[in-house]
């Protein structure tokens, strides 16, 4: 999704496993068991690149970790490894951390470690943007997992190029419902506000052609279509309104938007850190 060749992707692979290799080794363990964390990011728009953070899950290994053991599967925590009590929302893993003195901020999490999430997942969406097929019906749902070590500092291990709709208990279920709706009642504002403004341009070109006798006859050539082609182009350009999110869409964050070429966002981070 990111890399057009094939050797940059090998480089990159080399190193992100080397990574991942090493962070394993300290990886924070619960109840015995290694945890992720499957987080949401979506690509409402890539023309203009608008990305929200939406939430995030707690999955937890079936297995516990037993370095002598030889199973591969307590390194796992996807959802074909998973047991109804094996996720967690992020509440009862900020409970967690406070009742097991890790932190003294009782909503660490939210205060904390989702703000590291939302900027490296900006940096990464960022990153890759410029292999995104600039289409403005375009929009994509995003799965970073997160892994976090005994310091509590959060890796991001893998980039999803979907959630995954599997949910083995009511808390994902709970999850991936709510996140749906939210994510669609944007997606449908941005098409109705993007339609309007299409209804309009047609309007306006068939008031300034309709009385002209050469078109009516079929005869199109004092029409500039090439003029034309580069209008339409022009108004094909997402916009969204950020009260109608805050209203309908609550979870979702803003982590990107290059609505305003003179005033791009990004999320805990300036542009030229991009």
């Amino acid at each position: 999704f990111f890399f057009n060749d094939t050797a940059t992707t090998e480089i990159y692979t080399e190193q992100i496993v080397g990574s991942v290799r090493c962070v394993q080794e300290t990886a924070l363990l619960l109840g015995g068991r290694k945890v992720n964390l499957r987080t949401i990011v979506v690509v409402i728009s890539v023309k203009p690149l608008i990305v929200y953070y939406y939430d995030a899950y707690v999955r937890l290994s079936g297995y516990k970790y037993d370095p002598n053991s030889k199973n591969p599967n307590m390194h796992l925590s996807n959802a074909g490894n998973l047991g109804r009590e094996n996720i967690w929302s992020l509440d009862t893993l900020s409970k967690f951390f406070y009742d097991q003195k890790k932190t003294s901020d009782r909503h660490w999490v939210k205060n904390v470690l989702e703000k590291q999430i939302k900027a490296a997942a900006a940096h990464i969406i960022k990153m890759g943007s410029f292999s995104f097929l600039k289409e403005p019906k375009m929009f994509h749902i995003m799965a970073p997992d997160v892994l976090i070590d005994d310091d509590l500092k959060m890796w991001i291990i893998e980039l999803n190029t979907g959630p995954g709709w599997a949910y083995p208990n009511e808390v994902s279920r709970v999850f991936m419902v709510d996140m749906i709706h939210q994510i669609l009642k944007v997606v449908f504002h941005m098409l109705e506000k993007r339609v309007n403004v299409l209804m309009k341009f047609f309007d306006q070109k068939y008031n300034q052609y309709k009385d002209h006798e050469e078109i009516i006859k079929g005869d199109y050539s004092k029409i500039n279509i090439k003029e034309l082609r580069k209008q339409f182009q022009d108004i094909q350009y997402n916009k969204i309104d950020d009260d109608f999110v805050k209203k309908n869409a609550p979870k979702l964050t803003k982590i990107i938007d290059e609505s305003d070429p003179k005033n791009k966002f990004y999320y805990q981070m300036s542009e030229e850190c991009m």
